[in-house]
């Protein structure tokens, strides 16, 4: 079996809880502080919409005696986000995008596993599970079905010794900084699409990490930003966003977003600062 996960997920071992939590079960359940829980009866799944309630929380049960992280490893707890999985690595918790039962839908969703593991990949207990979700979840209503996933891509051929290019490092920052931005305010493409302020946040985060690269704004720009935007939506709709926001380039409220967004690309590369203001202005 498996849980959904959805924002920013705080996963915790049942076995745990059982066996070092004051008061059990029970009391753990009355330390939610909101009505996102659902278990599979080997792991426990609490989600969140921002970093710092996820801290709050995380605080709280380290506070009763559970250890989140050792040696930068999960132990006993784990931050699952919805878009890139675990946060820390760990040796107990697999992470994927599964299909719903009966259409083509799909979620976020982990489970334990402590088998052995053969090489990397994806490891499942069977090739069918169960989805655990909170009381009254409908995909339908639910962050899922509200947020476009970047789909899923074939392995990449294994070539030691060729390193990424600034593109690529360009197109993977500006994906950490905004995807999980995007998933936190539950933004639909159409929605980005009517919000000047969002079109320019993620123009400024892109033009910012750009430039910190040294790409310059002519073609080999102008294609990195299309294949962004592209794995952000998809690339029709990706290319009409970007075709949109180069339109907006003398709109006060894009220039906004636009300043917005470069200032938090530019902590974020240079102080690891985690980037709010997009997720913060969608769900305002």
């Amino acid at each position: 079996m498996a849980v959904l996960v959805e924002g920013i997920s705080v996963v915790v071992r049942r076995d745990v809880i059982d066996d070092r939590f004051p008061g059990g079960w029970r009391q753990f359940v009355r330390a939610v502080p909101n009505d996102t829980l659902c278990t599979d009866e080997e792991i426990i799944r609490v989600g969140f919409m921002s970093r710092p309630d996820v801290e709050e929380f995380t605080d709280q049960l380290e506070k009763e005696g559970l250890v989140f992280a050792r040696n930068r490893q999960a132990v006993d707890i784990a931050v699952v986000d919805q878009v890139n999985g675990p946060t820390l690595p760990n040796s107990w918790l697999e992470f994927a995008r599964l299909s719903l039962t009966g259409s083509d839908n799909k979620v976020s969703a982990c489970w334990l596993f402590e088998g052995k593991r053969n090489g990397a990949g994806i490891h499942m207990p069977s090739m069918q599970m169960s989805l655990a979700t909170p009381e009254g979840w409908r995909y339908e209503d639910s962050l899922s079905a509200n947020f476009k996933f970047v789909p899923d891509e074939p392995e990449p051929v294994d070539l030691p010794n060729e390193r990424p290019s600034s593109v690529d490092v360009a197109i993977e920052s500006a994906g950490r900084i905004l995807q999980v931005q995007l998933a936190l305010g539950g933004a639909s493409s159409s929605r980005v699409f009517g919000d000047n302020f969002a079109l320019g946040y993620m123009f400024g985060v892109h033009d910012a990490i750009f430039q910190s690269l040294n790409i310059g704004t002519g073609a080999e720009g102008f294609a990195g930003m299309s294949m962004s935007y592209a794995r952000l939506f998809d690339d029709d709709v990706g290319t009409r966003i970007l075709r949109r926001s180069l339109d907006l380039q003398r709109d006060r409220i894009f220039m906004e977003g636009m300043f917005s967004g470069g200032r938090e690309a530019i902590a974020f590369l240079r102080e690891q600062r985690a980037p709010l203001a997009l997720s913060a202005h969608l769900r305002s």
